[in-house]
């Protein structure tokens, strides 16, 4: 994700919107699918844990000159993985901050509305139905790989 960690000072991770960061975070989601998208590949049933820490940053942060930057591009990549990430062979689990951070009641609602928006961003980047399943059903391996 382009900034993340907006509001950290240990890591912001590798790639930044000053450096085209949110068209090199999508070239990553699209070299991820690219893989699992082999004949290989559909083989197989992954478990992807897409860690979009940073829209936390959105409830809670937003004062911090960074993350207000980031605001758009945090929303823009998770809803590009999000759609990027819609197979038959991929469970996507969304693993975005935690309850110690946003499950206090005024932040519960702006949450809410957040990932609502992401999910609809979603939606309009890939309007199919998104597919739920299981991993790991009947002979088939599974593998889980983190997204962050």
């Amino acid at each position: 994700m382009p900034d993340r960690e907006c509001s950290a000072k240990a890591s912001d991770g590798e790639f930044h919107l000053s450096d085209d960061g949110l068209n090199k975070y999508k070239g990553f989601i699209d070299n991820v699918i690219a893989e699992l998208s082999t004949k290989d590949a559909d083989q197989l049933q992954f478990s992807l844990i897409l860690e979009p820490d940073s829209l936390g940053n959105l409830v809670t942060n937003m004062s911090v000159e960074k993350c207000a930057k980031a605001a758009d591009a945090y929303r823009e990549a998770t809803s590009y993985a999000i759609a990027k990430l819609q197979r038959s062979n991929i469970a996507l689990y969304l693993d975005a901050a935690h309850g110690g951070w946003l499950g206090w009641s005024a932040n519960l609602s702006p949450s809410a509305k957040v990932f609502a928006e992401v999910l609809k961003g979603a939606q309009s980047i890939n309007p199919s139905r998104p597919r739920h399943q299981r991993c790991g059903r009947g002979s088939r391996a599974s593998s889980t790989v983190r997204l962050d």
